[in-house]
């Protein structure tokens, strides 16, 4: 099994982990949130899938081009990608980063999250038997090619374990 094989397969397996863990949520946990300051799990749902469908975005211009091949990463995001991990702090986004919207019902959230699954299962294929060098930007890391992206997507649904465990904590309490 190649590298990115691999990388398919660990992103498979946290979508199945994010789908299932999902599953246990009534509407009203899905839209509770631990305080003002906070998201739901809901809103961490759509930040999931409004974020993970930029970067299909951004990886489809990487697989229909050969631009930026010569520009790269930073060295920081270059750290994250040899421990294939966002480092363990809470982000802030930027100031104009809109507060993700709450679900409209649980059924449209898993209708969004399943159709994200099936994309990103689509786009992993496409990855695998392109020979595309292409690059697209970042906004604070640099320029990643398909694979970067797609690595970086899984990276970033896996961190929101975190937000997700502090909001189950809440929940539970």
């Amino acid at each position: 099994m190649g590298e990115f094989d691999i990388l398919v397969k660990g992103f498979n397996n946290t979508l199945d982990l994010w789908r299932q863990q999902l599953e246990k949520y009534n509407y009203q946990e899905i839209c509770t949130k631990p305080d003002d300051k906070s998201w739901s799990i809901g809103q961490v749902v759509s930040h999931l899938i409004e974020e993970t469908t930029w970067y299909l975005e951004r990886i489809n211009i990487c697989l229909e081009n050969e631009e930026n091949t010569e520009k790269t990463i930073t060295p920081e995001i270059e750290k994250w990608f040899e421990r294939n991990s966002f480092p363990i702090k809470r982000f802030k986004g930027p100031p104009d980063l809109p507060v993700p919207a709450q679900p409209q019902s649980k059924e449209a959230m898993f209708s969004q999250f399943d159709g994200l699954m099936a994309k990103i299962r689509f786009i992993g294929k496409e990855i695998s038997l392109s020979e595309s060098n292409g690059r697209a930007q970042h906004p604070g890391h640099g320029y990643l090619n398909a694979k970067e992206w797609f690595q970086y997507a899984e990276m970033h649904m896996r961190h929101h374990f975190r937000q997700k465990e502090r909001i189950d904590d809440f929940l539970e309490k």
